[in-house]
């Protein structure tokens, strides 16, 4: 997640490391969710590739929820029906 990205609204972000097995079992779900919430924006972030996001990454998959430009929210693990409900909760 780049720190100039900025987004009206709500923004779900999620980031993951590649070797991370429960990462790779939500990353489906994710992109899944992405077209079931269009009003959403839903981002991510291999820690990987991007090593600036994982700052307070402590667990991963972590998602942050972001609204008006402020985290609202975080969520720790590959639970689709819970990252589901929060996507729900944030519209």
């Amino acid at each position: 997640m780049a720190s100039n990205i900025f987004h009206v609204g709500f923004r779900a972000d999620k980031q993951f490391f590649e070797m991370c097995g429960a990462c790779s079992q939500i990353l489906p779900a994710f992109c899944k969710l992405s077209n079931k919430f269009p009003k959403l924006s839903l981002v991510y972030a291999d820690i990987d590739e991007c090593p600036e996001t994982k700052q307070h990454i402590r667990y991963t998959p972590t998602f942050h929820f972001y609204r008006d430009g402020e985290r609202a929210d975080e969520m720790f693990g590959a639970g689709e029906e819970r990252l589901y409900d929060n996507l729900w909760l944030h519209l």
